[in-house]
C-alpha cells in the first residue's frame, strides 16, 4: 500500500518538474546560442591572394590559440553531460557473501533519484549548456582576431619587402652618384662634401636594407606562431615582391548596425555569458527548496546450490524529503555571490558592445583618412621625381651645385618610402575595420 500511495505522488511530481520559470537577467540581452559565419564573411578573400587564403585558412584551424580554446568546448560538454545524469535515477549492483558460511549470497538492484520539482538540477543543464554555447562563441572570436593578425602581418611583411626593393633600387642609383662625384671631384667639378653627402647617403640606404631584412625575419616568425606547421609558410618565405607590387584597395562596407549584435562573437560570448549566470542565480537560488529523492531497492538471497526462490526476494521504495535549515545561511551566500557575478556580467556585455560600436567608428575613421593620405602621399612622390629630374638638368646646365641633385634625390628616396607606408596604414586600416565588423 505504501509503495502504490507513492506511486500516485510521481504524476504529480511530473507536473511540477515540467514548470521552471524565467531567472532574473536571463531576457536582460538578446542571444543567439548557436551561430554558423558564412563563407561572404570572409572577408581577406577581398585581396585575391591564394597565398593569404590559405594561411588564414591553417592559422583558423591549426593555429595554437585557437586549438587551445577550443579545448574548452570540450569541457565544457562534458560538464554539460555530467549536470544532465543528474536529472535521472542512479542504478546500483550489489552482490556480498559471507566467507564462513559459502552456501549463499545476496545480490540486489539499488536505485536514488533526486527529483527535481523545482527545477534546481535543470536550471544547472541549461547554465551549463549556455556556457557551452558561449566556449564556441570565444573560439569564434579568437578565431576573428587571429584571421586578422594574420592578413595584418601578412600585409606588414608585403610592405617590407616593397621598401627593401625600393631600398635596393635607391642604392644602386645611389651608388652611381656616388662614382660620379668621385669622378666630378677629381675633374674639380664637385667638391669633398659632395663626396661625403653621397657616400652618406648611400651608407643610409644600405643600413636601412639591412634593418628591413630584420624586420622581415620577425614578421616571418609572428607568422609561424599564428599558423602553426604549414608547408604554405615555406611558399612564403621564399617568395618575395619587388618595387612595383600593388597593394589592393577593397570597397569599405557599409553594413547594417543591428548586424554587429550577431556577427560580433565577443559580444554573442558576453550575451552568453549572461544568460549563463543567470541560470546559475537560478539553480542556486532554488536550493533553499525542498529536495524529494526516491530510494528503491530490491534483494535477493541467491542460494549457491539449488534453485533461486522469488520468496527470498524482497523490494523496498522510500521516499524523502529534505528541508535545508542550518545550511541556508551558506545557500543564501552563494546566492548573494551569483547575482553579484550576474550583475558583473551584465555590465561586461554592455562594455563590450561599447567597445564593439567605438571600434566601428574609430577604424572607418582611420579607413577613410589613412586612404586620402595614401592618395596625398602618391603625388607627394610624383613632385619629388619631378623635382629629382628638373634638378639634374638644371646641374647639366650649370646653374646649381650637386649638393641640390643629393638633396632632391633623398627627397624621393623619402617619399618613395613614405608611399609604402602611407599605402600599408590604409590596408591596415581595412583589414582593422573589416575586423572590427566580423563580416563582409
Amino acid at each position: 500500500m505504501r509503495h502504490k500511495k507513492l506511486l500516485l505522488v510521481i504524476p504529480l511530481l511530473a507536473t511540477l518538474i515540467s514548470c521552471v520559470g524565467t531567472p532574473k537577467y536571463a531576457d536582460t540581452v538578446p542571444v543567439n546560442e548557436r551561430y554558423e559565419s558564412e563563407p561572404s564573411s570572409f572577408w581577406w578573400r577581398d585581396f585575391n591572394d591564394p597565398l593569404l587564403n590559405r594561411l588564414v585558412a591553417s592559422g583558423r584551424t591549426t593555429g595554437l590559440d585557437v586549438r587551445i580554446a577550443a579545448t574548452q568546448i570540450d569541457e565544457n560538454k562534458a560538464f554539460t553531460r555530467a549536470q544532465f545524469a543528474r536529472l535521472f535515477p542512479s542504478l546500483n549492483i550489489t552482490a556480498n557473501t559471507e566467507f564462513i558460511d559459502l552456501t549463499s549470497g545476496v545480490a540486489g538492484l539499488s536505485a536514488d533519484w533526486e527529483v527535481d520539482v523545482f527545477g534546481s538540477i535543470r536550471a544547472s543543464v541549461k547554465a551549463a549548456r549556455l556556457r557551452g554555447y558561449e566556449s564556441e562563441a570565444v573560439v569564434d572570436d579568437v578565431t576573428r582576431l587571429i584571421s586578422s593578425q594574420i592578413v595584418s602581418t601578412y600585409v606588414q611583411l608585403r610592405a617590407r619587402q616593397v621598401e627593401r626593393a625600393l631600398a635596393q633600387n635607391s642604392a644602386e642609383r645611389l651608388q652611381q652618384s656616388v662614382e660620379r662625384v668621385l669622378q666630378l671631384s677629381q675633374s674639380g667639378y664637385a667638391t669633398s662634401l659632395d663626396v661625403t653627402r653621397s657616400t652618406g647617403q648611400l651608407n643610409g640606404v644600405q643600413a636601412r636594407i639591412e634593418t628591413l631584412r630584420g624586420q622581415e625575419r620577425s614578421l616571418q616568425n609572428t607568422l609561424k606562431q599564428l599558423v602553426g606547421d604549414s608547408a604554405d609558410l615555406d611558399l612564403l618565405f621564399s617568395s618575395t615582391v619587388d618595387e612595383t607590387y600593388i597593394f589592393p584597395t577593397p570597397e569599405i562596407a557599409n553594413p547594417d548596425p543591428e548586424r554587429l549584435f550577431v556577427d560580433r562573437a565577443d559580444i554573442r560570448a558576453a550575451a552568453l555569458s549572461v544568460n549563463a549566470e543567470a541560470y546559475e542565480r537560478l539553480a542556486a537560488k532554488r536550493e533553499l527548496y525542498p529536495s524529494i529523492t526516491l530510494q528503491g531497492s530490491s534483494l535477493a538471497n541467491v542460494p549457491f546450490t539449488g534453485p533461486l526462490s522469488f520468496t527470498d526476494i524482497s523490494t523496498d521504495l522510500i521516499g524523502g524529503l529534505m528541508i535545508p535549515l542550518l545550511g541556508r545561511g551558506r545557500i543564501l551566500a552563494q546566492i548573494d555571490a551569483e547575482d553579484v557575478q550576474a550583475q558583473r556580467a551584465l555590465i561586461e556585455y554592455e562594455q563590450i558592445v561599447l567597445r564593439a560600436v567605438t571600434e566601428v567608428d574609430t577604424t572607418k575613421t582611420f579607413l577613410i583618412t589613412n586612404r586620402a593620405a595614401a592618395k596625398e602621399q602618391q603625388k607627394a612622390l610624383d613632385s619629388a621625381t619631378s623635382a629629382l629630374i628638373q634638378s639634374r638638368r638644371l646641374y647639366d646646365a650649370g646653374e646649381i651645385s650637386y649638393l641640390d641633385v643629393l638633396i632632391t634625390e633623398q627627397n624621393r628616396i623619402d617619399s618613395e618610402r613614405a608611399v609604402v607606408l602611407a599605402n600599408e596604414a590604409a590596408v591596415l586600416s581595412w583589414v582593422q575595420y573589416m575586423t572590427a565588423l566580423a563580416i563582409k
